[in-house]
């Protein structure tokens, strides 16, 4: 009878301890959201500190990525098939320009088609894009693949397709 007693006593101590501390962390965990949320501060930010959108969601549905290049074009990788990479041919690569400054995009292209894009470098004339690669027989995702893009007469398109 002893045993039991004290398993059953472990047992409710265990319970209730677990309800107490996973409750207690899910409101520390949003508390620490929202203070970290930096549009929900906005009011603490610098006043010389404009926040202004960019882009819209028409023209870039669903950001994976982005760079910047050292000139100021923005590169954005969009993936409208999400990140669990269901099937290809739905991504790609858009080149950005803010010609007049105004913080609005005036000029965009569409730079190269990509699967997943999920990373992008851009250095001079080249753009380096981290993607998932699909096998062509079964159409299934296979893995990453880091290849390069250049665009040498700066038309704002790839001139061809990627290099490993």
């Amino acid at each position: 009878m002893l045993k039991i007693s004290f398993a059953l006593i472990y047992g409710l101590l265990f319970f209730f301890g677990i309800h107490f501390f996973d409750s207690s962390s899910k409101q520390n965990n949003s508390s620490a959201i929202v203070k970290i949320d930096t549009l929900r501060n906005a009011g603490f930010w610098p006043g010389e500190l404009q926040v202004k959108n960019f882009t819209s969601g028409d023209l870039t549905p669903s950001p994976a990525c982005l760079a910047v290049a050292a000139t100021g074009e923005v590169y954005v990788g969009v993936d409208k098939i999400g990140s669990l990479g269901k099937t290809p041919k739905k991504g790609y690569i858009l080149k950005l320009i803010d010609k007049d400054h105004d913080g609005k995009v005036d000029v965009s292209t569409q730079f190269a088609m990509v699967d997943n894009p999920r990373g992008i470098i851009s250095l001079g004339n080249k753009v380096y894009v981290l993607h998932t690669v699909f096998s062509p027989e079964t159409g299934k995702a296979t893995g990453m693949d880091l290849v390069v893009f250049e665009d040498k007469d700066n038309d704002g398109v790839a001139d061809g397709p990627s290099s490993p």
